[in-house]
């Protein structure tokens, strides 16, 4: 083999049913190759020239010679721009972060101590709440912003709030813009007050994430029936909150929508049961099935869109600890289409987890690739295309 096609350190292959996935350890990159793109991948692991991986798919395939060659320089190609081949050592800065529904999630300015009490107004009571294992008091102006927070997480309310402990979360008006505190210590900040409902949203479900002791997470919605789980990852835009929430009015239990934590073996996934933040798009679909969606306050993100927040109500799953997945299926909304269930493969599975968003605490190593592997490997996974609610959730109790 020349050195052209020379196979860069840190990088583990992992042979599954429907093709192969490689791991970049230096980009903590996922690569999903199919069938025959497995084949190419061997051939150059066994250092065999490029005319012999050719000719060897030739034989096996029957395709022209000239296609063949097409697809394995192609192939090449790509390995060669994500690092996974090089003439010298290549290494490209990267990772596969979340994308969350919500975009700020991080502080926006280095973090400050804020020590000005003039336009701090409280409620009489601290409101005590848990989201996964962060434990927060939280204390808002006693005005409308105040009443949104409070419904935002009146499900996560502890009832003993002397239990509480954890961080004093704040939301103070400085002047004409919103901080948020942790602890006096400013975190994040926004110029509107329609802004400050959904910063609150993101920055203390990513919280709650970090402070978790958890493998991975996933950007997914999960619902249960029956004690089965669902686990539907998505990008942003996927329509899987507005799936989950026809759900939960066709009587699925509701576990998270836009985060899900994956435990240490053996895996187990954790509910993060914030509201679900629908996007203005999906008012007019769910108003039968949640008539009083239009008189939902309306908040704006800090990239313009528009959101509502749906309680879940007395619809959380039980067991709130963790549960087992049964089937993981990515929904895809297809306009035209006839409700349709697909099973797919767990190396396809695994490109569509990646595609979707994740992250893991620590550094991505490959003992944890193999285990999400071998995780995903035993559940039954599907693609779900759709383009009708009703239909939706029809097929989705007939997979249970």
């Amino acid at each position: 083999m020349s050195d052209l096609n020379k196979v860069s350190s840190g990088v583990t292959s992992y042979d599954l049913d429907d093709g192969a996935v490689v791991f970049v350890e230096h980009t903590r990159e996922l690569l999903r190759l199919n069938s025959t793109g497995a084949v190419i991948w061997h051939g150059l692991r066994a250092g065999l020239p490029f005319q012999e991986i050719v000719s060897s798919l030739v034989y096996a395939t029957g395709a022209p010679d000239v296609a063949i060659r097409r697809d394995v320089a192609a192939l090449i190609k790509d390995l060669k721009n994500v690092g996974v081949l090089r003439t010298n050592e290549i290494a490209r800065r990267g990772g596969s972060p979340i994308d969350t529904a919500e975009p700020n999630l991080a502080a926006i300015r280095p973090l400050r101590r804020y020590e000005n009490s003039q336009f701090r107004e409280y409620e009489p009571a601290e409101r005590c709440y848990q989201l996964v294992d962060f434990r927060f008091s939280l204390r808002t102006p006693t005005d409308s912003i105040g009443c949104e927070a409070g419904r935002l997480f009146s499900h996560l309310r502890l009832s003993d709030s002397s239990a509480a402990g954890g961080v004093v979360v704040e939301v103070v008006q400085d002047k004409n813009d919103w901080l948020l505190l942790y602890d006096d210590t400013v975190v994040d900040q926004c110029s509107s007050s329609s802004a400050v409902i959904p910063m609150l949203h993101a920055n203390l479900l990513l919280t709650a994430y970090r402070t978790s002791d958890c493998k991975a997470a996933i950007h997914a919605a999960a619902v249960i029936r029956d004690d089965m789980c669902v686990l539907m990852p998505g990008a942003s835009g996927s329509g899987k909150t507005t799936l989950t929430a026809a759900a939960l009015a066709h009587d699925f239990r509701y576990c998270g929508d836009d985060l899900i934590l994956l435990t240490d073996e053996p895996i187990r996934m954790r509910p993060v049961p914030t509201c679900l933040g629908l996007k203005s798009g999906s008012w007019n679909v769910l108003s039968g099935l949640f008539p009083g969606i239009h008189n939902l306050p309306t908040h704006t993100r800090s990239d313009g869109k528009q959101i509502r927040y749906l309680s879940p109500g007395h619809s959380i799953a039980p067991n709130y600890n963790s549960h087992t997945v049964t089937f993981l299926v990515f929904p895809v909304w297809t306009p035209g289409s006839v409700p349709k269930i697909q099973k797919i493969g767990p190396a396809e599975a695994l490109a569509k987890v990646a595609a979707s968003g994740y992250d893991l605490p620590n550094r991505i190593i490959n003992q944890v690739v193999a285990s999400l592997i071998r995780y995903i490997s035993g559940m039954r996974c599907y693609e779900f295309l759709y383009d009708s609610i009703d239909d939706a959730v029809r097929a989705l109790s007939e997979l249970l």
